[in-house]
This record gives structure tokens, sequence and C-alpha cells, in this order.
């Protein structure tokens, strides 16, 4: 199963006493080799660069990865549990301590590799969004990241419950109070 590198990698020339000093939410300062530099928080795992190789995306954590090339796709992996399904989720694609991000293209994908949404522009700028992602089923789902000709570079990745509105899922929904299974919904 994949995991994350915990400690990302320095940033060169960017010395630390605090985190504050590193300059963004994507950075913390940690002390490498005898001196202390700023570092991203948590980093993909490369390769990720196919199904069997997905970097893990864990709920609530913000991930930096980076498109090496225009034709790279990152890929992550994510698994919801019976309690978490029909539950609203975001994965948003961030810029990386505000430089200029990469133009994305995001999808997610089941077990079966069959594409079940996806975004180019949703997100802020040129960055990507999916929102209101449910699921009924439990497993494992994929996210793919690549970029739009011609572009590459950093980018953070998360996945979050939605504070939006809940939208029911296809098949809870109704247009009757017959349909319902009770009235609270």
């Amino acid at each position: 199963e994949s995991t994350l590198i915990s400690a990302g990698e320095p940033i060169e020339n960017q010395e630390c006493v605090e985190n504050a000093d590193c300059g963004c939410e994507d950075l913390t300062c940690e002390q490498i080799g005898g001196a202390a530099t700023c570092v991203s928080l948590f980093t993909e795992r490369e390769p990720n660069d196919s199904p069997l190789e997905a970097s893990a995306l864990t709920l609530n954590r913000r991930v930096v990865g980076e498109l090496e090339e225009t034709s790279s796709r990152d890929w992550y992996a994510f698994n919801l549990n019976a309690s978490q399904i029909d539950t609203e989720y975001e994965i948003e694609l961030h810029s990386f301590c505000n430089d200029l991000p990469p133009n994305t293209f995001l999808e997610i994908l089941n077990e079966d590799g069959v594409v079940i949404r996806f975004d180019r522009d949703q997100g802020e700028g040129t960055l990507s969004k999916i929102r209101a992602f449910i699921s009924s089923e439990v497993g494992r789902f994929y996210v793919r990241v690549s970029a739009e000709l011609p572009s590459r570079g950093k980018y953070v990745i998360s996945i979050k419950e939605s504070q939006s509105e809940t939208i029911l899922p296809e098949s809870r929904r109704c247009t009757q109070d017959a349909d319902c299974l009770c009235d609270a919904l």
C-alpha cells in the first residue's frame, strides 16, 4: 500500500528558526544535517505514475506534488469505508507557496479504472477542483492529476469533507414524499 514521505524536499538556501520563517503554510522548519531549513510538509512518493504506484491521499492532509513534464501524470489513492460513504467530499489542487501553478486536469477513478468525475477549471486560477464527490460504494478510489499543455510545476492536493449543502446520491433522491424512507429525508 502506498505511503507518504513525511519529510519533504529541502528548499534551497531557505534557512529558518521557526515555521513562520518559511513563508507559507506548505512549508515547515526542520533540522536537517545540522542546519535548520524549510521543507515541504508532505510530498508525493515518486514514482507515482500509475495506479500501482499511487501515493496515499489522506483526509484533511495537504500533499505537495509536482508535474515535472507536460506529459506527467501523478496518481493518488484513497479508501472509503462504510462510515464514509454517502458523505460529500472536495478534492482540490492549490498553488504551492503562492507560486505560479500548472494548468491542471483532475480525475477521480474507481477501482476498475473508470473515470467517475473530472474537472479542468473549477479551482483557483488554472487549478482543478472536484466538488460534491459522493460515493455510495466502499473501496479504493484513484485521483489522477495531469497538466494541460504546455504546463508543469508544483501543486498541493487535498481531500476534505465538503462544507457545502449536502447533495444526496441519485439513488437516495426523491421527487415526492412517498419516495423517501422517512420524513427526515
